[in-house]
């Protein structure tokens, strides 16, 4: 039996509530409208994906150079405490480099101080490296010594979308550079 409402009216009862069409198509979102915001969302995401993904690429250019300049502050504080020479060496080709004790009869490469080699990341290169008044090499030791000076030398590097920076380190007067741009230096 079903059960009569106060105007007296007869209402179907389904046992927790009320099974009205008009209700029913009123509660959920139609497909046209589900279609509409997807469609919104894709034009949103091609518009702003690919500005995105251009940032964080560049993000890697910009990492690479602050970890090359705060190794080399690094190195001039280590050389500093322990009254050694040391270098931050750079390899062009492997897109490596690291912090060594700098030992002037030692013939191969230094060992990297703790193991710590870096790899630049994906899509960023180096494009030349060199010290004041001396040609390009494959490899650019930067000497800093414990009295304060260093080598005036500047490191280019470049991302995949042509945008260049540049690390410059003269500690003859204290300074580690970075520009970008037109402003790296030409030693």
């Amino acid at each position: 039996m079903m059960p009569r409402s106060g105007a007296g009216n007869w209402i179907e009862w389904n046992g927790g509530g009320c099974a009205h069409p008009e209700q029913l198509s009123r509660s959920f979102f139609t497909f046209i409208e589900l279609s509409v915001v997807i469609v919104i969302i894709g034009v949103f995401a091609l518009l702003v994906g690919p500005q995105m993904t251009a940032r964080m690429r560049g993000g890697g250019l910009d990492s690479a150079v602050k970890r090359i300049a705060v190794l080399g502050e690094h190195a001039a504080s280590l050389a500093s405490t322990s009254g050694q020479i040391h270098i931050l060496r750079i390899e062009l080709r492997e897109g490596s480099f690291y912090i060594s004790p700098w030992d002037v009869d030692e013939e191969e490469s230094p060992a990297p101080h703790a193991g710590n080699i870096y790899r630049l990341p994906d899509g960023v290169r180096f494009t030349g490296a060199r010290l004041e008044h001396e040609e390009e090499h494959d490899v650019l030791q930067v000497r800093f010594a414990p009295d304060g000076w260093a080598d005036n030398a500047v490191i280019v590097l470049e991302e995949e979308g042509g945008r260049r920076m540049a690390v410059g380190f003269t500690l003859s007067m204290g300074k580690i550079q970075v520009s970008e741009g037109d402003e790296i230096p030409d030693y």
